[in-house]
């Protein structure tokens, strides 16, 4: 949880209208709450091209899982007919960002004060990776990925 200045300016960035798509759900994302940081985004390029491989394997043979060095990781919400071979790399990366976000133990342990909240994942490196101008045309799933997963807790949460 290293990343605090780089996700809060990335934050405030992220949510003026300008952009070219919103990573976040909202433009009001969290207007009224705080921001918390619940895990570390950390894949190398290994587990993220093989996240890639899975989901395209899941386009043919729906898996509900990927297996990675580190981590096993859901391919959910990813349906056949989307999976894998039509997205890019970065729309990957995006899949295994946020399906890693949504099994973190704060947000799916029933004892968890977060529990059942939405995850947001906040991209940090590589560079072509939070390019918000080319990110489709220049990441590759080798550069890996990392971040880190958010929730928005309500001031009556914390």
């Amino acid at each position: 949880m290293k990343h605090h200045a780089a996700l809060a300016l990335f934050l405030f960035a992220a949510s003026l209208p300008a952009a070219a798509h919103n990573i976040l759900p909202g433009v009001d994302w969290c207007v009224g709450g705080k921001a918390i940081e619940i895990g570390d985004i950390a894949f190398g390029g290994t587990d993220t091209k093989s996240y890639k491989q899975c989901l395209i394997r899941s386009a043919a043979q729906p898996q509900p899982f990927c297996r990675l060095s580190t981590s096993v990781v859901s391919t959910k919400p990813c349906p056949a007919q989307t999976c894998g071979e039509f997205d890019d790399d970065y729309r990957a990366a995006r899949h295994l960002a946020q399906n890693y976000c949504d099994e973190l133990p704060a947000v799916t342990d029933p004892d968890s004060p977060y529990y059942g909240m939405q995850t947001v994942p906040i991209f940090t490196g590589p560079d072509e990776l939070t390019d918000m101008s080319a990110h489709h045309s220049t990441y590759e799933v080798d550069d890996g990925v990392f971040g880190a997963c958010m929730i928005c807790v309500s001031n009556s949460v914390r």
